[in-house]
């Protein structure tokens, strides 16, 4: 799966995600970091629920 095995230092993981411009059709997602943390790769999965 891996080419390289991946490589983690001792730092924690910070990281924040909110919904940004949000309409009835849709929205962003705002992700921000802090301190040492490093985010190589982010998605995200949602489902609308309807009335």
């Amino acid at each position: 799966m891996f080419q390289k095995k991946p490589e983690y230092n001792d730092s924690n993981h910070r990281l924040t995600v909110k919904p940004v411009n949000v309409t009835p059709t849709g929205f962003d997602l705002e992700y921000k970091t802090w301190g040492d943390s490093r985010i190589h790769s982010l998605w995200a999965n949602w489902v609308a629920f309807g009335e």
